[in-house]
């Protein structure tokens, strides 16, 4: 009788524990349990636009994505949550309130706020479009929940707070601002320290007669009450565009060992299909050979690794004059060098190898090492740049086209 008992207890508890779950699921109570990533990003579009609803929040995201933290405007969540605006809430508190008051209309039945930083601690609320034009007390933006991975079909989807959604085509941008949000691509967060992921940052290339050695140029800034603005409407603006590269000599291109290697112009004749929204994150490695003859082990070194981060107007379908130097071409990496080209949208490394040909006067050798492409990047390229060529212009139509001398 006392084993009848208990298993009436225990069956009477389950249904207690799943008749209260049901109950707060339809109250629009939180139900505990750790909401993924993917659901996560979900729900803190929810919460953003509904915390956006307050002029002092908008405010505040402007302000601090003006700061170019990032050398773009972008606000990574978990570096300002804590600080207060200016009605004396933090960040994370107004996101509180309004993640509140969505569970209370049934909007969402998972909490995760309390939870961001642990679970997404490189959420990043982003303006790409029009900032200087926001006007924060009037406008509420629509938020695009991760362009890069939406824009496979050409365009993506603003959600706006009022549950209506606008579609963005990546060639008919729009004129007025939008908000992004993503996992950060150029902050690194290791051990509660955030720092920028320099190798991500401007022109990183290596210093003139130094193989060894990278440089990071980083742009004009200004100061506006105490901030550093790096980027404003009516500042530098960088290179301007100019015409095409010529076509070049027809005869006499043949080039000695030890000449200087120049990058003159960039283009990107649909910038859209690579970067969505923003500036792109463009990473080319120059891969040259290891030593005067083939070494045993067929390997190759990395001569050059050079990052830019183009204001899209500069590269979207114009040429952008940049002279850059690479580097100095030794004999030790051939009469061939390959400009291997990206896009860095993050993710893990893929699982790939890269295979490179090289000549060493009549010998060619090829060798393979892993790829430098991670999950959500874009391969813009592998090109071969011969020594002896009459060819200073690459790339392909419609993609990533770039000019160098020497």
């Amino acid at each position: 009788m006392r084993f009848l008992n208990s298993k009436i207890w225990l069956f009477a508890a389950l249904f207690f524990t799943l008749f209260s779950s049901c109950e707060k699921e339809a109250a629009g109570m939180p139900i505990e349990r750790q909401a993924s990533k993917a659901e996560t990003y979900e729900i803190a579009q929810d919460v953003l636009l509904e915390a956006m609803e307050d002029p002092v929040v908008r405010s505040f995201i402007k302000t601090e994505a003006l700061k170019t933290v990032t050398y773009d405007y972008e606000v990574i969540y978990g570096m300002v949550k804590d600080q207060a605006m200016e009605n004396g809430v933090t960040l994370e508190r107004a996101f509180l309130k309004a993640e509140a008051a969505l569970l209370k209309k049934g909007t969402i039945n998972t909490s995760v706020v309390a939870n961001l930083q642990t679970v997404a601690p490189l959420l990043s609320i982003n303006v790409p479009i029009s900032i200087f034009d926001w006007n924060t007390e009037d406008f509420l933006p629509a938020v695009v929940l991760d362009p890069e991975g939406q824009k496979v079909n050409g365009f993506v989807v603003a959600e706006r707070h009022d549950g209506s959604s606008d579609l963005i085509y990546r060639n008919n941008l729009p004129d007025y601002p939008v908000i992004t949000l993503a996992d950060n691509e150029r902050m690194l967060y290791d051990k509660g320290e955030y720092r920028l992921d320099y190798g991500l940052m401007m022109y990183m290339a290596p210093k003139k007669g130094s193989m060894g050695g990278d440089k990071l140029v980083t742009p004009d800034c200004i100061i506006i009450n105490g901030e550093p603005i790096c980027d404003w409407p009516d500042g530098p603006v960088g290179p301007g565009p100019g015409p095409g590269p010529g076509p070049g000599p027809d005869t006499d291109c043949e080039s000695l060992y030890n000449v200087e290697v120049v990058m003159n112009r960039l283009r990107v004749d649909n910038l859209g299909s690579i970067e969505f929204l923003g500036r792109p994150e463009l990473r080319l490695r120059v891969i040259g050979g290891n030593g005067v003859y083939a070494p045993a082990d067929d390997a190759g070194q990395v001569v050059v690794n050079y990052a830019s981060n183009p204001r899209r107007s500069w590269v979207n379908n114009t040429w952008w004059n940049i002279s850059d130097y690479m580097f100095q071409w030794e004999s030790a990496y051939g009469e061939i060098v390959h400009f291997d080209w990206k896009e860095e949208d993050g993710g893990v490394f893929r699982a790939d190898q890269d295979e490179f040909n090289f000549r060493f006067d009549s010998l060619e050798i090829s060798f393979t090492i892993p790829t430098f492409l991670k999950e959500r990047d874009e391969d813009l390229g592998d090109y071969p740049v011969n020594l002896k060529s009459c060819n200073r212009t690459f790339g392909a139509s419609g993609g990533l086209r770039f000019r160098v001398s020497f």
